[in-house]
């Protein structure tokens, strides 16, 4: 059921791959591409090299093959008891309706409706010659099919499925039950799918369809198409008694009847609507072309058993029941789940109300004690703001009066030809670490380091360069640690007894 999967269309003189994956999320569009094809060779080397590239693990190969390899019929017949019976009376009804015997061909069927003690089935007969074809030029790919199917029941399913959720959980758990994208009860619509010069055609009456019919036609050939198309419509009126058609359906490469689209309303006396059998793949591609890949795509839903036909050229089971509602089993199932996924949630929003509550009732009961604590964090907040506004100003402060105290310090004979001066934070009174370094020249160079010294700005005066001699003047250059004046005091002020503990002993009872 989940896993990635390889729909192939046989065409005429082409092939088409599309690589998809049917996860928990639903169905994904991975890669597609078409080869020219006519078996020999080099055709073969390209779509093997293809699917290195783009095609990894495949859990299924779904195959549709052109309408004309095959002869597809809509029949009715008494309903059976038993599902041997039916095998046997189709077996009859199959050689009955085409030109060759039963060992010449492969065929499937498949119940599409039950009334009045009869069954309305569609049955495909497939020469065995071109099923044995389509498995050779697999067997070069290194592929084996699980479905081989018709174009036009591929296409069928991917115009149903394109008004529903494909693929995913809900088709898992057998949810997504009968489309009414082509027909709801009571109505009677006809479907066209056009592909280039070709249109296949399909009246549905009652969301069941009731018949196949392919068209040939050119682009300036529309009033031929229109004029076919009625002649098909008033036939089928008779045959299966019913009065008028409610709307015409567009699909595959619509824009290239569309502007005429209006003629065939006229003609048929019905209202049009276009459908995107391929919608929902629409956001999970950039660079690839969807039109043209509902066959393939539709190969894939038939393979996973999704939509209204299941018709296999391959040995399988046949089952003849009309599928039209999810099973019973699989809506309890989901009922079930439904159900406890609301108790789930209905407890935790039951645990998480009352924990709210009790919180709400803690801080009703606490609200005076917590109004204090707001009023105290906001002052905190506020004396916070002021001091830190006062440390900026005083650090400017700072800067111009260590300035101040070197000019008025050095002697007349020195001077200052460059100084570098790095600033001390004052958010903390106690932190050092502050430092100006000055170059330039004067009489006595040493005389220089008293004078700092002396300044209650400056501690730690050196030289740091060699003192040079020019003319009557010596080249120095010295640096200075920088304190904030009255910082020691404060420090001591701060720890009156810390010399005290220092230079004296505790006495201890003996």
């Amino acid at each position: 059921m989940f896993g990635t999967f390889l729909g192939l269309e046989f065409r005429e003189d082409s092939v088409i791959l599309t690589y998809v994956n049917n996860s928990f999320s639903g169905m994904t569009l991975l890669s597609s591409s078409m080869f020219p094809f006519s078996g020999i060779d080099e055709e073969i080397t390209a779509v093997k090299e293809y699917m290195s590239r783009h095609v990894n693990k495949v859990n299924g190969i779904f195959i549709c093959m052109p309408d004309k390899w095959a002869i597809t019929k809509f029949i009715r017949v008494p309903s059976t008891r038993g599902k041997g019976t039916l095998e046997q009376l189709m077996s009859f009804e199959v050689e009955r309706h085409i030109p060759f015997t039963l060992e010449d061909i492969v065929y499937d069927f498949q119940v599409v409706d039950e009334a009045e003690k009869q069954y309305a089935i569609v049955f495909t007969a497939v020469r065995k010659l071109k099923v044995e074809f389509i498995k050779e030029t697999l067997d070069k790919l290194a592929l084996k099919p699980d479905l081989i199917t018709t174009a036009s029941f591929a296409i069928f399913n991917a115009v149903e499925l394109s008004g529903t959720a494909a693929g995913g959980w809900q088709h898992a758990l057998g949810l997504t039950g009968k489309s009414s994208q082509t027909g709801k009860k009571g109505e009677t619509n006809i479907l066209l799918y056009i592909e280039k010069s070709q249109i296949i055609s399909s009246i549905i009456h009652n969301g069941i369809y009731k018949n196949i019919k392919s068209f040939s036609f050119e682009e300036n050939e529309i009033d031929a198409l229109a004029e076919d198309l009625g002649h098909h419509v008033n036939e089928m009126k008779q045959s299966l008694g019913f009065e008028k058609i409610d709307k015409l359906l567009l699909a595959g490469d619509a824009p290239l009847i569309s502007d005429k689209s209006g003629l065939l309303a006229e003609r048929l006396g019905v209202n049009i609507e276009t459908l995107n059998e391929l919608s929902a793949f629409e956001g999970d591609l950039k660079d690839i072309e969807l039109r043209g890949l509902a066959p393939s795509v539709g190969a894939c839903f038939i393979g996973l058993g999704m939509g209204d036909f299941s018709i296999n050229m391959m040995p399988h089971r046949r089952g003849h029941h009309v599928n039209r509602k999810a099973p019973i089993v699989a809506q309890i199932f989901a009922g079930i789940i439904v159900l406890l996924l609301i108790a789930i949630g209905s407890a935790e929003y039951v645990k998480n109300k009352k924990y709210l509550a009790d919180i709400d009732e803690a801080l009703k009961k606490n609200e005076p004690e917590i109004a204090v604590l707001e009023e105290i964090t906001s002052n905190i907040n506020l004396f916070r703001e002021r001091k830190a506004l006062l440390q900026a100003v005083r650090g400017n402060e700072l800067a111009l009066e260590v300035l101040a105290e070197l000019t008025g310090i050095l002697p007349q004979d020195a001077w200052i030809t460059n100084l570098h001066y790095k600033g001390l934070k004052t958010n903390d009174r106690k932190e050092k670490g502050g430092e100006l370094v000055i170059s330039g020249f004067a009489a006595s160079s040493s005389a220089l380091l008293p004078l700092l010294e002396d300044s209650p700005y400056f501690e730690k005066v050196e030289f740091v360069g060699p003192i040079k001699k020019t003319k009557d003047k010596e080249g120095f250059k010295l640096k200075a640690g920088i304190v904030l004046p009255g910082s020691s005091e404060e420090e001591k002020a701060e720890n009156p007894l810390e010399g005290e503990n220092n230079n004296s002993k505790l006495d201890t009872p003996q």
